[in-house]
């Protein structure tokens, strides 16, 4: 970081409202879906999310996991259609 004339670091000071801002516009940033089954490892853009998690010490199985009420709760009625149009 660059200091002032003096030498002294700055200090960067920031309200905490524009804080937040700041993270919801920089999580908007970063799009970690997985756009086909197993292209993870292929992207460069999901190695940058992988190291983003891991400063942060991010792990979304802490928070989320797949269910299958969850899944066939939205999905359900997709799927039997397209089982009824092919059956």
């Amino acid at each position: 970081m660059r200091g002032d004339q003096d030498g002294k670091p700055l200090t960067l000071f920031v309200a905490p409202h524009l804080l937040a801002i700041l993270a919801v516009c920089a999580g908007h940033t970063v799009n970690a879906v997985e756009k086909k089954h197993g292209s993870y490892e292929a992207s460069p853009s999901m190695h940058h999310v992988g190291q983003l998690a891991a400063a942060l010490k991010l792990d979304m199985a802490e928070y989320w996991q797949a269910t299958a009420k969850g899944y066939f709760g939205r999905n359900g009625p997709l799927i039997r259609d397209e089982v009824d149009r092919v059956v």
